[in-house]
């Protein structure tokens, strides 16, 4: 994963492009392009006093299906 994008969600979180899960614990789930990845992107949330990466992905992917089996969850704060 490219440390530049990683940076860049944590130094503003708000920049990723919203999400629209229908899951209730979804909601406010953001994703990110990672550059030089072609289609792979980061799905992250901003939480009070953490980043939560929840997951990251190829974007063909059927992403309400992948995030409703349950997110894997890595903490960067």
């Amino acid at each position: 994963m490219r440390r530049a994008v990683l940076l860049q969600i944590a130094q503003r979180p708000g920049t990723g492009s919203r999400c629209r899960f229908t899951a209730e614990e979804l909601r406010g789930t953001r994703r990110m392009p990672v550059a030089g990845f072609g289609k792979h992107l980061i799905f992250y949330q901003a939480r009070e006093s953490e980043i939560v990466i929840l997951r990251v992905v190829h974007g063909a992917r059927d992403l309400e299906s992948l995030f409703s089996e349950g997110a894997s969850e890595d903490r960067v704060k």
